[in-house]
């Protein structure tokens, strides 16, 4: 449940950045990658 609390929280500010209301396919991809990339180190 944390894993997904976590890539749902940076999925929310990743799209705040942007000044959406709607977070997207293609963001919350990116926000998934940059985590493995991040995990795998």
């Amino acid at each position: 449940m944390r894993d997904l609390d976590r890539l749902a929280a940076a999925a929310l500010r990743e799209t705040a950045r942007r000044k959406k209301k709607l977070v997207e396919r293609d963001v919350m991809a990116r926000v998934i990658e940059a985590d493995t990339r991040e995990r795998d180190r």
